[in-house]
């Protein structure tokens, strides 16, 4: 349809926009390609000079096939991911046959579809070698492959475009004897103009500019500035000179909360007035702030998975504090029953977290000694909850010369119940770490990973031959050789003695140990609802309490073993 001649016949219905403009409706239909992907069974006859297997020598040239047919198993709109790519081929056309034929089977019934499909793709292309017949050099027989294609058919959608009327400004003397308004009006400052239909409403024009008859309206006067009124000082000088006043006068006469109001008035006066710049100092360490957020978000390693933790031990500059000094000392000893006991002594120095420094000795019988390693070696091993709470029970009444050497600390200096355990944990901190293992000290005698690290980690530090992997406080008091859950099993047994609160928590996940107390120190904590447990690192003298290190901080992989 052209809309040349609208101007005389426009008789069909017709359509309106906004502004006026005229337009009627051309239908037309668009066509929107549709793919239908096939999967089916290619089978088909061929001639060839030479033949080779596939499989073999990878040569099929010099073929044609002749006649084929291809029965469609699925159809499916999406397109499926094609397996074997690797011995996905496509063969030349000169070497397909001029008409393939697909059909369905419908029961016992073939129906076969007159259609043309793209881009046919074959997968386990073979030569079916029992149908095969050769005559000389020449050979024929079957071919079957799995096949992959589509098939190409068009959605049609009837839409419809506008074709706009070219409307004339017609003037003529007819036409303005059966003139009518439309009602639009344009305007001009003073002037106006109509608009008007003509020839029986179907084209419409613009009459002449008219004036309103108004006068015309003057713009308004520009606003005047307000004048400034003028004073002899101005409100900053005026109020600085206030707040100081207030100042004065609240110190002359001993007024305290005008001397506070005063003074915070005028440091107030002061930045606004005279330092305001400061605020640009605030800017710029914001902006730092944002980028030091913005570098550590983009650096920090959101698929990190928590690992097993590795104490690492610190070199110290001053030697003499690097351990406490362990003097130990055996002496014989004769018992009531007249027999002779082995005792061991030690005299024992180390340092608190502000320098002190502490002494005491103890003395620990060989018999218990051996007695504490023998129960270990004797315990079933339920659970890891349950040989900790044995080895703690057996243990923890003959170390009564140990609950001794602290009391006596403890009543010298005056120590609250603080500093107390402070000096408890950080003689056990001051004690070196060892590696203790069930096995030997050989880290190519482990797979495990954790075990090679932590050999690696501490040379010359292994104690070997430890049934569960752990020293008894017996053991860790006489030998000074402790790991993670030695050193919390000791502290345990010492503070619960002396009536703290505290408990064992171990991380099967960081495969750690670490001990918990209930006193009021800032940090890390943890709550199991009936009591707030701060967390103290045991393996080294640099963690104070409620301080541990930053890769064991994910309270979700601790729980309590003792309390």
């Amino acid at each position: 349809m052209k809309f040349g001649a609208m101007s005389d016949t426009f008789d069909d219905k017709v359509f309106y926009e906004s502004d006026g403009r005229i337009f009627k409706k051309e239908p037309f239909t668009k066509r929107a390609p549709r793919n239908t992907y096939i999967k089916g069974k290619f089978r088909g006859k061929f001639h060839a000079d030479i033949v080779k297997n596939l499989k073999d020598s990878g040569d099929f040239f010099h073929f044609k096939i002749y006649t084929a047919e291809v029965e469609i198993i699925k159809k499916s709109k999406k397109e499926e991911r094609r397996i074997d790519a690797e011995n996905a081929i496509k063969v030349e056309a000169d070497k397909m046959p001029d008409e393939v034929f697909f059909y369905e089977k419908q029961g016992d019934e073939k129906i076969y579809y007159d259609i043309k499909f793209e881009n046919p793709i074959f997968h386990n292309f073979q030569f079916v070698s029992k149908l095969q017949q050769n005559e000389g050099d020449e050979a024929f027989g079957t071919i079957e492959a799995d096949f992959y294609g589509y098939l190409v058919d068009f959605l049609e959608e009837e839409r419809y475009r506008k074709i706009y009327k070219k409307i004339k400004l017609i003037k003529c003397e007819k036409c303005i004897q059966t003139k009518e308004k439309t009602g639009n009006v344009e305007r001009k400052d003073n002037s106006f103009r109509e608009e008007f239909f003509c020839k029986g409403k179907k084209e419409t024009y613009w009459g002449e500019w008219k004036d309103t008859g108004e006068p015309p309206v003057s713009p308004p006067p520009p606003p005047q500035p307000t004048p400034t009124p003028v004073h002899n000082f101005s409100p900053c000088l005026r109020n600085l000179l206030l707040a100081v006043g207030i100042v004065l006068l609240s110190l002359i006469f001993g007024f305290g909360l005008p001397f506070t109001i005063g003074l915070i008035w005028l440091l107030y006066i002061i930045y606004k007035c005279y330092f305001h710049w400061l605020k640009y100092f605030a800017y710029f360490f914001g902006l730092l702030f944002l980028l030091g957020l913005a570098y550590s978000i983009i650096n920090t390693d959101w698929s990190q998975k928590p690992r097993t933790y590795i104490p690492h031990p610190k070199k110290e500059q001053n030697k003499q504090r690097l351990r406490p000094q362990l003097i130990k000392v055996i002496n014989l000893i004769t018992d009531k029953d007249n027999t002779s006991t082995a005792i061991i002594n030690r005299e024992m120095t180390w340092y608190g977290y502000n320098g002190e420094e502490y002494k005491g000795n103890f003395s620990i019988k060989k018999s218990d000694l051996d007695a504490s390693r023998n129960f270990k070696n004797s315990l079933t091993p339920v659970s890891y909850e349950s040989i900790l709470y044995n080895i703690e029970s057996h243990d923890s009444n003959k170390i009564n010369d140990v609950y001794e050497m602290f009391s006596k600390i403890k009543k010298d200096r005056n120590l609250n119940d603080k500093k107390f355990a402070e000096m408890i944990v950080s003689f056990i901190q001051y004690m070196p770490y060892y590696v203790v293992l069930e096995r030997s000290c050989n880290p190519d005698d482990y797979q495990e990973q954790m075990v090679k690290d932590l050999i690696k980690e501490n040379p010359g530090r292994c104690a070997p031959n430890q049934a569960f992997g752990i020293t008894t406080p017996l053991e860790f008091l006489v030998t000074g050789q402790g790991d993670c859950d030695s050193r919390t099993l000791l502290a345990h047994t010492i503070l619960k003695h002396f009536g703290f609160n505290a408990a064992i928590l171990s991380s099967a996940v960081y495969s750690h140990s670490i001990l918990g107390i209930n006193l009021p120190y800032n940090g890390q904590v943890f709550e199991d609802g009936s009591s707030r447990y701060t967390l103290w690192e045991t393996t080294d003298k640099n963690f104070k309490p409620g301080i541990i290190p930053s890769e064991v901080r994910n309270l979700n992989y601790w729980k309590i073993s003792i309390k």
